[in-house]
């Protein structure tokens, strides 16, 4: 199953505030490859992950996993 819309953002996230997959997967804890898994729709993450990952990029977790236009849309 692919998770196209948390990997658009996290990607688009990542690389607004200048960071690596590395230097991401290092602050959240996670290899490299994992990010890169994330970000191509590989992998989902854990509940834990996706609260770790929204908090090094400073948004919330509705905002990683559907955009930040989502107003409660229903999914």
């Amino acid at each position: 199953m692919k998770h196209l819309q948390l990997a658009s953002n996290l990607e688009q996230l990542r690389e607004s505030q200048g960071l690596s997959l590395a230097q991401l997967g290092q602050r959240v804890g996670v290899a490299r490859e994992q990010i890169w898994c994330y970000e191509h729709g590989e992998k989902m993450p854990s509940v834990q992950t996706l609260v770790m990952l929204a908090d090094v990029l400073e948004v919330t977790v509705d905002a990683l996993l559907f955009g930040p236009a989502n107003k409660g849309a229903a999914s």
